[in-house]
């Protein structure tokens, strides 16, 4: 009887014959709508065949002197199945085997097939030896090689169709081709490690998984769905009616099957609702398995999370971003919700664009394990313009592969879109411009704001500047004014402020930035608009995190210059429900204002706005002049759309690592059978956003003191993992050369538990956050 796990709490073993056959049965269970049945059979009867022998059962048993990962229990069932094919006879056979080996090899971590030394990595594993006879034996104890046999020529069967399948998406690129095989591999991965994973839970701790009646949750969110329509065709007005029209328009749009299609709505035109009206109607009529809402910053995430509660309510909808965990104080809770993070089972997930890109890309095996949940849903993308330059090629190709070959349906919702169909490697859209047919009328009926552009040569000064923001405000009423540094937005705010006083004008004047804890910006947030309700003066100076999806309405705007799509979205928190017929968004260009090197994007986008605002001609918020930005922005960035790194030598990119390998396939010691992709090394190297940075906590008020204070004090460590958890709302991520400056200008206190530091409360404002010239370095940041 040989080992494979031993249940802490009562000593009962389940064998590795058991483990399999659990294993084999989620494996089939997640596989079976995306043509890998076969292939998933195969990797999870051998998986841990690696475990049939006497050592890894003692080690087990703890009866030995192994360590962990003394024993590769990975290898032999890669081996098997490898030597397997070399005695069977059909098409494809040894490509298949090699690629359930590398499936086998990589459950409990990614590798790269061609590795540092230049070696055929699958060969160098399943080159080895040790006990593999008796290994052998087991595998025949358990199942016979004609039974196997007999699956590997399916799942060659299988394989074929999905090469020929791929073959025919890339048209006869052979980067587009290995990355989509690829991606291909890494589906299959996910599918055994969460049914690995799943059975490993199921036996050691007793976690279930979730089951849903799908179609009893997309009816009972129909119906939810269409009571909220039938409270807003009660409005009458002109705006109400144009945004159930468009709701109207997304349902009709749900009658027929669809792949990659966007929403273009203007802001204020519901698309949130309308978005999610389209997708359960989809999902009702074509049996989708899930609902997955993206969002780009967590406050948009936040503010629709409500909308989609209400219609799948809490037992059905999965939240996941790190502002929930923050707010749980059980721990057996906070396990419960880092599992259902991990495995996103949930019918309806809302989560961050950040999390969605690491599913796709990232190389820790959570994000792998969810990535066969995105087949087979609707995946509504908001507010598409916000993915990263970087991201591009990498995004196109996964969407590609998502709707063409794993039955997703994506959709991009923004009113500024992004023109992803006009790069090298494309986004192969529906032939549909938008869901909702010809939008022109739409942006006509919801225009609320003109653009008025006062770009001067000789460029403002921060001083200019102001004198200009305060001249708006008097005439306007109240103000909002984006800044791209947070620098600018600080000095701005300095100098309106002086001149309010000097006035003897009552108006509150906000600053906003990530200087600010998220408690913090939350707090003037609210301020703001409690101000802006009561028709009270108010002049608030942000960075670009106030411009997309903050429900918010100021009079007037004035916009740093910028690209064309953040000056659009600032017009968004502009006049936002049209009661004051049109209303001005300036744009002025700020020289004091120095773009450094880490906003080379800004600078670049502000110059092409510049050029095409002096060119004129046509409306600078229409869809044709946003589509005509984006595709100078992206030819600008040509070069930067595969996600370079630069630590990668002449194979300059995670494209090409996650496709051809070219550098190291090249100086490969072997005959390769397969594509040698580096997925160890593109998983490590993909970041969204930049992680050179500390948080630190700030004392913004009495619960974050009484957290730092607790923090430095005895306390166990699972009391610290929690105190930490709440510090995320009162944290200020800050860049390492800045951390370092402060620590050595004693600006930071080190605290007892681990390696955290707290502000000094004297470098904390009210007014600013951290109000320290060492936090003027910036960077964009998705």
């Amino acid at each position: 009887m040989y080992i494979a796990h031993i249940r802490e709490t009562d000593g009962t073993v389940q064998t590795v014959a058991e483990h399999s056959e659990g294993v084999r049965r989620y494996a089939e269970k997640y596989s079976e709508k995306l043509g890998i049945l076969n292939i998933l059979r195969l990797a999870a009867i051998l998986h841990d065949a690696g475990k049939l022998n006497r050592d890894f059962s003692e080690y087990i048993k703890g009866g030995t002197n192994f360590r962990r990962g003394d024993i590769d229990h990975s290898y032999a069932g890669a081996k098997y199945i490898t030597e397997l094919a070399e005695n069977t006879e059909g098409e494809n056979i040894s490509e298949t085997a090699c690629f359930i080996a590398r499936i086998i090899v990589s459950h409990h971590g990614l590798h790269d097939w061609i590795d540092e030394e230049y070696r055929d990595y699958l060969k160098f594993r399943t080159d080895k030896k040790e006990r593999y006879d008796e290994i052998c034996s087991g595998i025949k104890d358990m199942v016979s090689d004609a039974e196997l046999r007999k699956m590997l020529i399916s799942a060659s069967e299988e394989y074929i169709v999905l090469k020929n399948k791929i073959y025919g998406l890339c048209e006869k690129n052979s980067k587009r081709y290995s990355f989509y095989m690829g991606l291909l591999e890494r589906l299959a991965e996910s599918v055994l490690i969460d049914a690995d994973r799943t059975d490993t839970a199921e036996f050691m701790d007793g976690i279930t998984p979730r089951e849903f009646d799908l179609d009893s949750v997309w009816e009972s969110m129909h119906g939810k769905i269409e009571k909220m329509n039938a409270e807003f065709r009660k409005s009458t007005d002109a705006i109400s009616l144009r945004r159930m029209d468009i709701s109207d328009r997304c349902a009709a749009f749900a009658e027929a099957e669809r792949g990659i299609c966007r929403l273009i709505v203007p802001t204020g035109g519901g698309k949130t609702v309308s978005s999610l009206r389209f997708a359960v109607r989809y999902c009702k009529k074509f049996g989708k398995k899930k609902i997955i809402y993206i969002a780009p910053f967590m406050s948009i995430l936040e503010q629709n999370s409500d909308v989609l509660r209400s219609a799948a309510g809490d037992g059905a909808m999965l939240e996941h971003h790190s502002n929930i965990a923050s707010e749980i104080d059980s721990g057996e809770e906070l396990n419960e919700y880092e599992h259902r993070c991990e495995r996103w089972e949930d019918p309806v997930i809302a989560t961050t664009a950040v999390q969605f890109l690491n599913t796709l890309f990232s190389g820790k095996m959570s994000s792998v394990r969810r990535f066969h949940r995105l087949a087979d849903a609707v995946i509504i993308i908001d507010e598409a313009q916000s993915l990263p330059i970087k991201c591009v090629h990498l995004f196109n190709l996964a969407m590609n592969f998502l709707s063409r070959i794993c039955g997703a349906v994506v959709v991009l919702c923004s009113a500024t879109q992004p023109s992803l169909e006009y790069v090298k490697h494309p986004l192969l859209l529906d032939a549909e411009e938008s869901m909702t047919g010809d939008y022109s009328e739409d942006f006509e009926k919801f225009k609320r704001t003109e653009l008025v552009s006062d770009i001067r040569r000789s460029r403002y000064t921060f001083e200019q500047a102001a004198d200009y923001a305060y001249e708006k405000y008097l005439e306007n009423g109240n103000l909002l004014m984006i800044l791209n540094t947070k620098k600018a937005a600080c000095e701005l705010f300095r100098q309106l402020k002086k001149r309010c006083e000097s006035d003897k004008n009552n108006a509150e004047i906000i600053h906003l930035s990530t200087l600010m804890c998220p408690a913090h910006r939350k707090d003037k947030l609210e301020l703001a608009r409690k101000l802006l309700s009561e028709n009270k003066p108010v002049i608030c100076i942000s960075t670009q995190l106030i411009e997309a999806g903050v429900d918010i309405s100021f009079s007037c705007v004035i916009r740093s210059a910028a690209g064309l799509d953040n000056i659009a979205q600032a017009a968004g928190r502009c006049n936002r429900h049209g009661k004051d017929g049109i209303r001005p968004v300036y744009v002025i260009n700020i020289g004091d204002e120095r773009l450094g090197s880490g906003l080379g994007q800004i600078k670049t986008g502000q110059d092409i706005f510049i050029q095409l605002a002096e060119n004129g001609g046509y409306d600078l918020f229409s869809n044709d002049a946003m589509m005509l930005y984006f595709r100078k922005l992206y030819s600008e960035y040509e070069n930067d759309l595969d996600y370079n790194v630069r630590d990668l030598g002449t194979a300059s990119s995670l494209l090409m690592l996650l496709s051809t390998n070219k550098e190291r396939s090249c100086k490969c010691k072997s005959d390769l059978r397969y594509r040698g992709q580096a997925f160890a090394s593109a998983g490590k190297f993909f970041k969204v956003i930049d992680e050179n940075t500390r948080s630190i906590i700030v004392p913004y008020n009495r619960e974050a003191e009484e957290i730092i204070l607790d923090l430095n004090s005895d306390i166990s460590a699972d009391e610290a993992v929690r105190l930490m958890r709440k510090a995320q709302k009162y944290s200020v991520s800050v860049y390492s050369s800045a951390f370092g400056d402060m620590l050595e200008k004693r600006q930071l206190h080190k605290l007892s538990f681990g390696d955290i530091c707290a502000l000094d409360k004297a470098y904390f404002s009210e007014d600013l956050g951290i109000d320290n010239e060492s936090f003027y370095r910036e960077v964009l940041i998705f």
